[in-house]
């Protein structure tokens, strides 16, 4: 791998601005507490100190990019966040798990445009390529989101108490879709 900061692919590069944030200046971005996910929370301070060769708009295009998913509205309503930050995530961007980023790749021109493509052909279908890969999207989704409500259970009524709580909302969900 490249040593210059230039050279690094885009996923490092912001991983190590990330990092760096946290460490000397977490009221700038950081990572979320259980570090699956960053936050810039000053924008135009991460863009003056951070971002010396881009704006802040290219940066987020470039999060796009590479498939990272903007989840702000989902961390506000669930309570944690606050106005005027945001929030991104990528299931290879984590928290001291730097080796991860390897797998972090550049979307095609193709995958861009693949939904308007699809939704263009004959009757609107989606091909079952498409649907297994949205399955598995949705499924990381929805494992990120049971580790959120765990982790908030965890810290409204304790390691043990939310433990058995998630549990039995679980069976509860699975018996209203039998």
């Amino acid at each position: 791998m490249e040593t210059s900061n230039t050279k690094k692919k885009f996923p490092f590069r912001a991983y190590d601005m990330v990092n760096s944030c946290d460490e000397k200046d977490p009221l700038v971005a950081s990572w979320s507490e259980d570090g699956l996910y960053f936050i810039v929370k000053d924008k135009g301070t991460f863009e003056k100190k951070y971002l010396t060769e881009i704006k802040y708009a290219s940066f987020v295009k470039q999060l796009n990019n590479y498939g990272f998913k903007n989840i702000t509205s989902l961390i506000q309503t669930s309570g944690e966040g606050q106005k005027g930050e945001e929030c991104f995530r990528h299931d290879n961007f984590r928290k001291s798990c730097k080796d991860l980023l390897r797998k972090i790749v550049r979307k095609k021109q193709k995958d861009k445009n693949e939904e308007l493509i699809h939704f263009s052909i004959g009757n609107g279908s989606v091909e079952k390529q498409d649907q297994n890969e949205e399955n598995e999207r949705l499924r990381r989704e929805n494992m990120f989101l049971r580790e959120k409500v765990k982790h908030l259970l965890r810290q409204v009524h304790g390691p043990g108490i939310g433990e058995l709580m998630f549990l039995r909302e679980s069976i509860m969900i699975k018996r209203a879709y039998r």
